[in-house]
């Protein structure tokens, strides 16, 4: 492997894991905690790599099909039908506003804790012009930049958790397993709720550089970010339970800010604060630029409202596009904050994410069936599997929804 190449093999890394690691991984690992003990969230988390890697197969087919596609609208187009992927597509856009208000929020009880009394509506505020003044001008991350805020993450992640797990403790951990059958009824409701915490990996396709990116790098890259980012939760659930009680992380929507001020009172805050905003440099923008190309691309099929289709023939700004994902995702941030509403946000997003899956390891088997589209990559998954792991996670969304919403309700 050539320098040249190796390096466009960690950008693909790069976007895998980094648009995964969000703040909001924060808040479903302390959920993790609410539902569970140690003994079983770890195990939770690595099925729920698992199965983000089987998707990735599938996703790396497709893509494969359609090298400069814009992703699911495709796909699902093709193989299911045009009706069928507007909805997912309109779901995936809902989704992407879901995690601005979840992120916003998180990042506001961040600055809650660090800086209590302080105005945190200006706060946000300035959030939101910095981001629509990005946006407007057409500034995005350089490639280098976003493989080391994203690398320099995922280490200093690592190294938190593994530090905390190796200080010596003289609390009482919270380590202990529950019976079998416990255990394993609680999975059930662990692995989709876990499947959050790997959101992202499949945008990996659309910043593909030529044909070949497809046949090798990108799927190897998708499943790298996975399975890397699964060990980072996994340090980190370890140091946690080692000096944490279930019940404490459970109660800490913030719970990276018990181990950096565990392992340093001093600093232990600014730790916190640097690795929120990482996560967030990581995820929010690439994420606003993915409902933005989105949405352009549906108001050019006549899909969307009108507006959405201006362009800025100066800059080549979708400028449209922009102004009402950005309203959007200003109004779901307030109803996020004022409300309080981050955890239901978190939850509707991978219950969200959890029926797009289904139907995107649907389409792998239509298409091979259909045959009608060269393949860059042919997964080894066996097809029969990718029916049966369609119906799994239509099983994880339809039990989140009637875990967390319709019980919660009653």
């Amino acid at each position: 492997m050539t320098l040249r190449s190796a390096r466009e093999f960690l950008f693909y890394f790069a976007i895998a894991a980094g648009l995964s690691l969000s703040t909001s991984c924060f808040l479903i690992i302390s959920e993790l905690h609410a539902i569970s003990v140690l003994g079983w969230i770890i195990p939770a988390i690595w099925l729920a790599a698992g199965l983000s890697v089987l998707v990735s197969q599938g996703i790396s087919e497709l893509s494969g099909m359609f090298p400069a596609s814009p992703g699911i609208r495709t796909y699902l187009k093709f193989a299911l039908g045009d009706r069928f992927s507007l909805v997912c597509v309109y779901l995936y856009l809902f989704m992407l506003i879901l995690v601005a208000g979840a992120e916003t929020a998180m990042f506001s009880r961040i600055l809650d804790s660090i800086f209590p009394g302080g105005n945190h509506w200006l706060s946000i505020s300035l959030l939101y012009l910095m981001l629509l003044f990005v946006q407007l001008f057409g500034l995005e991350l350089p490639r280098t930049v976003q493989l080391l805020v994203t690398l320099t993450l995922i280490t200093g992640l690592a190294a938190i958790g593994a530090a905390a797990f190796l200080l010596p403790s003289d609390a009482v951990s919270a380590t202990a397993t529950e019976p079998l059958l416990a255990g394993i009824e609680q999975l059930v409701l662990l692995v989709p709720t876990a499947i959050f915490l790997f959101i992202g990996f499949e945008w990996t396709p659309l910043v593909g550089i030529g044909p070949g990116a497809f046949r090798r790098k990108i799927p190897w890259a998708m499943t790298a970010g996975i399975l890397v980012n699964a060990l980072v939760y996994s340090l980190v659930c370890l140091g946690l339970e080692k000096h944490f009680s279930a019940a404490d992380i459970a109660g800490s929507d913030i719970p990276h800010h018990l181990l950096t001020t565990l392992l340093s009172t001093r600093y232990g805050a600014a730790g916190t604060l640097l690795i929120s905003l990482f996560a967030t440099l990581t995820t929010f923008n690439a994420g606003f630029i993915a409902g933005v190309r989105l949405l352009y691309l549906l108001a050019r099929e006549n899909k969307a409202p009108v507006v959405c289709r201006r362009v800025n023939l100066d800059s080549g700004v979708l400028s449209g596009a922009v102004f009402v994902i950005w309203s959007a995702a200003l109004l779901s941030s307030v109803v996020a904050v004022y409300f309080d509403l981050y955890v239901h946000f978190s939850i509707g997003c991978a219950i969200i994410i959890c029926f797009i899956y289904a139907s995107v390891l649907l389409a792998v088997p239509r298409m091979r069936k259909k045959g009608s589209h060269k393949r860059l990559y042919s997964t080894s998954v066996p097809m029969p599997v990718f029916y049966l792991l369609s119906l799994l996670f239509l099983l994880f969304s339809a039990g989140l929804t009637g875990s967390y919403f319709i019980a919660g309700a009653g």
